[in-house]
């Protein structure tokens, strides 16, 4: 996972490097179509591409497993965002139970 991260930092980092080039560009033609949309656009997309590899390992689960069950999670109205960060809270509660049994997590799974 840290190396799909560091990947797609890196990837955000050359985008923006070709975006302050278009600028320069666009200038010297006297072009003004959007180029800064453009630029919010590739940061946005930067963004949700970190946050859907740090949900993927928030759940240990691969880029491609989480892809798959965030669209699964998404074809039946939910948010899978909200699902990784869910479950990634059950199991630091339940490892918190494990460790500790009087813990208030342990109380519900004792039998």
């Amino acid at each position: 996972m840290r190396g799909h991260k560091a990947e797609v930092e890196g990837l955000g980092a050359k985008l923006g490097e070709l975006t302050d080039g278009a600028r320069e560009l666009a200038g010297v033609f006297g072009i003004g179509f959007g180029i800064e949309q453009i630029a919010e656009g590739i940061s946005r997309l930067a963004e949700r591409g970190e946050r859907f590899e740090n949900s993927a390992a928030a759940i240990g689960a691969t880029a491609g497993d989480y892809a798959k069950l965030a669209g699964a999670i998404q074809l039946v109205g939910g948010n899978a965002e909200l699902v990784a960060r869910s479950t990634e809270l059950i199991a630091r509660n339940i490892s918190e139970a494990l460790a500790n049994p009087n813990s208030p997590w342990a109380t519900p799974l004792t039998i």
